[in-house]
């Protein structure tokens, strides 16, 4: 057996295959029946499992763990034998109890077929049998070793006396083509044998990497699908597989691949990590075609997640570590005989998955000149203040300035685009002029883009063509939304026919153009409809890019459009889901920002982007201003005095400029009539607080290298609290001192050093005074070599634009991590292809402590308020905070109700179980969840794990258990609306809610800006709760259930939302109000009472803290709006800086309309004065003009509707100045 291969080839040889027939032997029996169990065993094993069995007589039964469990809880199972594979975690646990209990009544063998770390707390607890030779029988696998396989447990565990032979030894790794009996040991004698077979030997080639397993059981008909549909192409392709990295590197590097497709799932090997990078040297992009392993092709079909958990999990949450892309469903399993499931190909999905690894390889071989690629920008609001301004996160790229960058960069590399606009001003002029959406209430401006611009123009004729090739079903869709094509979105008469008209900039071989605005943001009838689909001028922008410009290539140009928010599948995309329907076979490179992790998978998985990260931009300190610094500096002086009239003095004027500067207002305090001592210092930390707040000032330019000044401050926040603490423990300040000033001096003194150390290259005991922060040890050294080592990585910010144009080339994007560089400093370097995080880690260790800590504060904060505990808090629950935080939302909801995670070996979150009441110490308290889109696409399981803690809590019968009071109450009612007792009890115990399966938002996003069509906040409400009012829980996934939604979310009196970014806030993100305020106004209305709002701001992770909404969002004015440091910033990034300012209000609107209490009267008159009015002397007015004046008139356009509703109360002086504006 010392060479497998040369026994494989001759057994073959003599028409034997060795995985069924090698060795062939007589039918042998057990003298006594014997019952096996065989549990996770893949799908692709069971037949072979079966013929064995009926050979040797012994019965074998197939299990998941649940089913298992499911079906012998209550009674002891027949089996002598059970064989365990991959074991779902969160079974594990009451699994190892069951084995337990088994044990204790009777002999009983618990076999390991091979090492999965599932197994793990089954090995530990001594009931696990590691049997080397059962693993290598499993290992080469195989009718004769699994029949062997039988025979030797019945001989070694049963005492049953039967012949068996050894493990057959199939080969560890080799090539696989199947037009050739032979497995190929080499690349070399595979490509000799493929020339004599075919003649000639392609310059395109592809490798499949499999699992050896698939060969073993015969497991290949997707494999030859693949290959077979390669080869028509005139593409090679052939499949490989190997148990060492170095035994794959091996074979593929000789072969050299254009594509390497991933038909592989979780590791590759063990040490995954260090192999993966190996690959990547390959320097060839990894394709991802979806064999699932966990659903046949008709749940996939009909499921609107599309991949479920299982197959999320093995087929994309590792392998998007890898830097895998294109994760195209291309075949599933298929129900047989006996129940057996095998594998089957999708041949319309395997089609589509080909064409789309063919455009990757026309973008390495095509020279740059020749490529025709499309740049999509976005003008979401239909004005000219907003062209390339991304989502609430993508604006903060100064979008003109990093097209300019890109397109310069562009040409030098060969790409043909005669002229390239020689600033930004020339750009947007351009842009405005050819390239932007029109309302369908601006036909004027229609006709004139028509007349001037040089759209391209979409014939009715030419579309329908287009219309009618896409599925029947989709057709219906949209016609029932939008009419027969062409609609009336984007439409105009030419020559006296209808044509579509698409805006765009033709460079050369570039095209510049807007993404068409969802149809369901410009047609107010549509603003209450559900499952939106693209509106036919959406529809014929993609096929334009594709069949009449034919683009090799499509761009996407910053955070974020609209194609991945499309109806419907989650990820495992069809040929029914309008992200595949759209894209067709284009690649797609999507510059996207760190901070939004939430959405980067949705663009991997539901329009295949390969994601190119960039920076946030620097997160520096706010400072005080103004009034703001008079008044610390009042305070400064107050406490110097010595004790008289003086004092006195200045203790009425501090407290006269704390009224007038409304800051008692800020933290929820009723106006003293004068002020202690201990007052004034409260109010000095509230001045310090607002100092010692971060935010971004400016906007990023992709692939710019930070400017030195505010490189030292974001290096200084990344390194965070703990090294300014270090930093300023040894100051000297005044006394008493006051909370904050420590750190906003040591601060200081750290920026100081940095730059001496990073930018004038100093070493650390040249600069360093011992006399003022204390002597140098090992702590301080260790903080500023980690700060060089995040300056160097700075230094490879161009790297954005650099790999943008490697994609371009279908060269392979490097993997890396995301969140902002402050909560995750190994997402540096940027240029990379962003992945997010494990669902199943959440949440992780850290985050339920962090989120315990909150919990108390809420409770405590509550008590103190109300005298009690409230009996239901209701949450925002986001998936792109968790996404950041790695689960503290999700710790407080368990929390609350007295739950705690069951972590497993590998971190793992696989359970939750009870906290006793008595260490709980407090009442249960009862949650309402509502839930993003973006939360439930990202997270499935940690949905269910939820709902599990919700029903388990409901089933305790305690004292102060206010959540299953409530499902008691809430089973009477529906019992009393006819519902059965069982659907009652069923019902009464769910509590998430969200938008439904395949929708993103709540709607109420476009809805408020529009104020002018609606009259009452409860239109805006209606539409909220009908979004939002989809049922989450077992065994249901998004069914509509507006009804129970109004019973559940009875009784909640405080709501909570998660803060954790250092970019976006609840200011400048419109999502945060659009959840969060939307929550507010569904509780108002169904409740008929105003829940108290607060934020748990884990922005820094190691001061977590509990606050209220009120005081939040007055100190962001304070931070961002009305900064004149943050205006000046904004100021340099022109355009785009104007446009952030504009949005800022519009936000301020939104929170007005959804949390009215949190806006006061001051904050709209702050707004017109400082920007309006010029308040600080900062030249607004002028800059206005010259940069943006679309921007301006926004800000106007927002005070005067503000004005209008009732919300801000000018004077009549101030309110002229406004209408004549």
């Amino acid at each position: 057996m010392k060479n497998p291969f040369k026994i494989t080839f001759f057994l073959l040889f003599l028409g034997f295959s060795p995985w069924l027939q090698a060795l062939a032997e007589k039918p042998s029996s057990p003298s006594q029946k014997l019952y096996f169990a065989f549990i996770g065993v893949w799908d692709r094993a069971k037949p072979i499992l079966e013929r064995a069995s009926r050979q040797t007589g012994i019965s074998v039964s197939f299990y998941s763990i649940q089913e298992f469990l499911d079906a012998y809880s209550k009674n002891d199972p027949p089996f002598q034998t059970v064989f365990v594979l991959n074991l779902r975690p969160q079974w594990v646990s009451p699994f190892v109890s069951y084995i337990h209990k088994i044990r204790n009544n009777r002999s009983f063998h618990l076999l390991s077929l091979d090492h999965r770390d599932s197994q793990l707390p089954l090995k530990k607890a001594g009931l696990l049998i590691e049997d080397p030779k059962i693993r290598r029988y499993w290992k080469y696998n195989g009718f004769i070793n699994l029949q062997r396989l039988l025979k030797y447990t019945a001989n070694q565990y049963c005492g049953i006396k039967v012949s068996y032979g050894p493990p057959v030894v199939i080969p560890d790794y080799g090539l696989y083509h199947p037009d050739s009996k032979k497995l190929f040991s080499s690349t070399q004698v595979f490509l000799q044998w493929y020339q004599k077979r075919f003649g000639t030997i392609p310059k395109r080639r592809v490798f499949l990497l499999i699992h050896q397993s698939f060969w073993i059981t015969e497991d290949t008909k997707v494999i030859q699908a693949l290959i077979r549909g390669f080869q028509k192409e005139n593409i090679l392709c052939v499949a490989g597989f190997g148990d060492t990295t170095k035994r794959i590197y091996s074979l593929i590097r000789p072969f050299q691949p254009s594509l390497i497709l991933l038909q592989v799932h979780v590791a590759l090997t063990e040490g995954s990590r260090e192999n993966d990078q190996t690959l990547q040297t390959l320097g060839v992009p990894f394709l991802k075609p979806i064999s699932l392993l966990g659903a046949t092709v008709e749940e996939w079909e009909k499921d609107p997640r599309g991949l479920n958990p299982q197959d999320v999990g093995l087929h994309l949450t590792v392998l998007e570590t890898m830097g895998m892309i294109e994760p195209n469903v291309v075949g599933g399993l298929e129900a047989r005989t006996f129940g057996f499931r095998v594998h089957r190909p999708i041949s319309e999905r395997i089609r589509h998955f080909i064409r789309r690894a063919i455009r990757w390889m026309d973008l390495q071989s095509l020279p740059n000149k020749e490529k025709r690629i499309a740049v999509i920008y976005y003008n979401k609001y239909l004005g000219k203040s907003d062209i390339l301004r991304g989502s609430p996160t993508g604006a903060y790229l100064d979008g003109p300035k990093s097209l300019l960058r890109l397109l310069r960069t562009m040409k030098k590399s060969g790409y043909t685009i005669p002229f390239v606009p020689k600033n930004e001003k020339e750009l947007l002029s351009i842009l405005m002029k050819k390239g932007r959406n029109i309302a369908p209430w601006a036909q004027g401006e229609l006709r004139e883009l028509v007349l001037k611009g040089n759209p391209a123009l979409i014939p009715l004729s030419l579309y329908q063509k287009w219309f009618q090739k896409i599925p029947e079903k989709l057709r219906n869709e949209i016609i029932k939304h939008f009419g027969p094509p062409p609609g009336r979105l984007m439409v105009a008469d030419v020559n006296g026919s209808p044509h579509i008209v698409i805006p765009r900039v033709q460079l050369g071989n570039l095209l510049l153009l807007p993404q068409p605005v969802r149809g369901d943001k410009v047609d107010e009838k549509l603003l209450h409809s559900r499952s939106i689909p693209p509106s036919h001028n959406y529809l014929a922008f993609y096929f334009y890019i594709r069949k009449v410009f034919r683009a090799h290539a499509v761009l996407h140009f910053g955070t974020h459009g609209t194609l991945e928010l499309l109806p419907l599948k989650a990820s495992g995309l069809s040929s029914e889901d309008y992200g595949d329907l759209l894209l067709g076979d284009l690649p797609n490179i999507y510059p996207w920002i760190l901070d939004n992790l939430g959405e980067a998978t949705l663009a991997k998985r539901r329009s295949y982007a390969v994601l190119i990260d960039h920076l946030v931009p620097p997160v520096v300190q706010s400072g005080i201003y103004g009034e703001l610094k008079e008044l610390h500096n009042e305070i400064d002086k107050f406490d110097s005095l010595e004790d008289g009239i003086l004092k006195e003095e200045f203790r009425k004027s501090i407290l006269k400029k704390a009224i007038q500067l409304h800051l008692f207002q800020d933290r929820g305090l009723q106006v003293p009539k004068t002020l202690s001592d201990k007052e004034i210092h409260k109010l000095a930390e509230y001045l310090h607080e607002i100092h010692n707040e971060t935010s971004p000032k400016t906007l990023h330019v992709l692939g710019e290298i930070l400017e030195s000044k505010a490189l030292i401050g974001y290096i200084t926040s990344i390194l965070g609290r703990r090294f300014l603490k270090e930093m300023g423990k040894d100051l000297r300040l005044p006394q008493p001192e006051e909370k904050g000033e420590r750190l906003k001096i040591a601060r200081k003194w750290a920026e100081k050093y940095l730059q001496a150390y990073l930018l004038q290259g100093k070493k650390i005991k040249e600069f360093w005074d011992a006399k003022i922060v204390g002597p140098l040890n090992p702590k301080r050294i260790h903080y500023f070599e980690r700060a060089r080592r995040l300056y160097q990585k700075f230094q490879k910010t161009p790297m954005e634009i650099q790999n943008i144009l490697l994609a371009l080339k279908g060269g392979f994007i490097p993997p890396g991590s995301g969140n902002d560089p402050v909560r995750n400093p190994a997402s540096l370097p940027t240029g990379r292809n962003m992945f997010a995080v494990n669902p199943e880690e959440i949440p992780v260790k850290p985050a339920w402590e962090t989120g315990k800590i909150l919990v108390d504060q809420l409770l405590k904060k509550e008590k103190e308020l109300k005298g009690r505990y409230p009996k239901k808090i209701g949450f925002d629950l986001n998936g792109h905070e968790t996404m950041r935080h790695f689960g503290v939302t999700e710790s407080e909801i368990l929390y609350l109700m007295g739950v705690e995670p069951v972590w497993n070996e590998n971190h793992l979150v696989v359970d939750v179980k009870v906290i006793p009441k008595d260490k709980l110490g407090r009442p249960r308290i009862d949650v309402f969840i509502a839930m993003g889109g973006v939360y439930r696409d990202n997270f499935p399981s940690r949905v269910m794990l939820l709902d599990k803690a919700v029903r388990l809590v409901s089933a305790l019968k305690e004292k102060e258990n206010y959540l299953r009071e409530f499902s008691l109450a809430l089973e009477k009612k529906l019992l009393q609306k006819g519902f059965s007792q069982k659907r009652a009890r069923f019902l009464s115990k769910a509590r998430i809610f969200g938008a439904k399966p395949g929708e993103f938002g709540t709607r109420i996003l476009h809805l408020i800006p529009r104020s002018g069509v609606w009259d009452k906040v409860d239109e805006v409400t209606s539409v909220y709760t009908d979004t939002m009012s989809y049922l989450y829980t077992k065994g249901e996934w998004g069914v509509p259930m507006k009804a129970l939604y109004s019973e559940a979310i009875q009784g909640t009196e405080v709501i909570l939302r998660t803060w954790s970014s250092h970019m976006t806030s609840p200011l400048t993100n419109h999502h945060f109000y659009e959840y969060l305020g939307g929550l507010n106004l569904a509780v108002r209305s169904m409740c008929g009472k105003t829940p108290r709002s607060y934020v748990s701001d884990v922005r820094h992770k190691d001061t977590p803290k509990v606050e209220s909404f009120s005081k939040v969002i007055q100190r962001e004015f304070r931070v961002r709006l009305f900064n004149p440091s943050w205006i000046r910033g904004m100021m340099k990034n022109h355009y785009a800086g104007a446009g952030q300012m504009a949005e800022l209000v519009k936000n301020t609107f939104g929170w007005q309309v959804t949390i009215p209490k949190s806006i006061r009267q001051d904050n709209w008159k702050s707004i017109l004065d400082i920007y309006l009015k010029d308040k600080y002397k900062l030249g607004l007015n002028t800059w206005f003009s010259k940069v943006n004046p679309y921007a301006r008139q926004e800000i106007t356009a927002t005070l005067l509707e503000a004005s209008r509703k009732g919300y801000f109360k000018p004077s009549k002086k101030d309110l002229d100045f406004l209408a004549h504006e």
